[in-house]
């Protein structure tokens, strides 16, 4: 039953984008062609972001993490290629900063409200940028950097944050586009841009998301939010500590049992520990 609901809101918001691709805008008396458009575009996204989260939400309450790689594939058709990149990390942030604009608000909401009861669930299984970086990554191939250079790369992050914040707030204009990835998706920005993007995705396929990691100001700001999350993935008494859920942990956020904010309850945790110690709940 539970497949057969993820499916059925998967195909929607597919219907949708498609839909509102299908329409070109109108011009009327209230504005021009390109600002209607623009507006009918962002209401496009809003709504096939709430049927991802409403999709992923389901997953998790249902305890059916095993289908969260499909959602990813979703994202990175419907969110990526169809809708151009939603919620570009950097722009997002970015455009909640300077653009007094209720859409864009909202928009730059969503994500977070659904990590103030889920965690980082949208970076995980919703985030087009993240998603495609899933994708390419296998176990057979994934290695680690050390345990102290992966704590100082995670601070780069929130530095990412604070430079791209008060620089636009300063300049009263956006600083300038950092997300990685998304040219790949909209086909658009110089040929640095592309060869940054393929080299951060082949980088993807040995080292797990390292832009969800170490560079997204965006992720930054669901981590600081992740310390509020209600439903986090837990440890009862049963944990024999063997660390097995340690070295699953593609994004090194779980210590015997213990996750931190940058979990994106992705569950492989959960499945592998021998002794059922962990499960997602509040």
């Amino acid at each position: 039953m539970t497949k057969k609901i993820i499916l059925v809101l998967i195909v929607v918001s597919l219907l949708v984008a498609a839909t509102a691709i299908s329409q070109p805008a109108k011009a009327d008396s209230e504005g021009p062609l390109q600002a209607r458009a623009a507006s009918e575009r962002i209401v496009t996204k809003i709504a096939v972001v709430l049927v991802f989260c409403a999709v992923t939400i389901t997953v998790i309450l249902t305890k059916r993490v095993k289908y969260r790689k499909w959602i990813n594939l979703a994202s990175v058709i419907v969110l990526g290629f169809v809708l151009g990149s939603v919620l570009s990390p950097s722009n997002a942030v970015q455009n909640a900063l300077i653009l007094f604009n209720v859409a864009f608000l909202v928009l730059f909401l969503i994500p977070l409200i659904l990590t103030l009861f889920f965690g980082r669930a949208y970076c995980g299984y919703i985030c087009p940028v993240g998603s495609l970086q899933e994708l390419v990554s296998f176990r057979k191939t994934r290695r680690r950097v050390s345990e102290k250079l992966d704590r100082i790369l995670k601070f780069v992050k929130y530095g990412l944050l604070l430079f791209v914040g008060v620089l636009t707030i300063i300049r009263g204009q956006p600083a300038g586009n950092m997300s990685m990835i998304t040219p790949l998706f909209t086909f658009t920005g110089v040929a640095a841009a592309f060869i940054a993007s393929i080299g951060l995705l082949a980088v993807s396929a040995f080292y797990y998301r390292p832009y969800c990691r170490y560079i997204c100001p965006y992720g930054a700001v669901m981590a600081l939010v992740t310390k509020l999350s209600i439903v986090r993935v837990r440890v009862d008494d049963s944990c024999i500590d063997c660390k097995l859920c340690d070295k699953e942990c593609g994004m090194v956020a779980i210590k015997s049992g213990h996750a931190d904010q940058d979990c994106i309850i992705c569950g492989d945790c959960i499945e592998i520990c021998p002794k059922d110690s962990l499960d997602m709940r509040r």
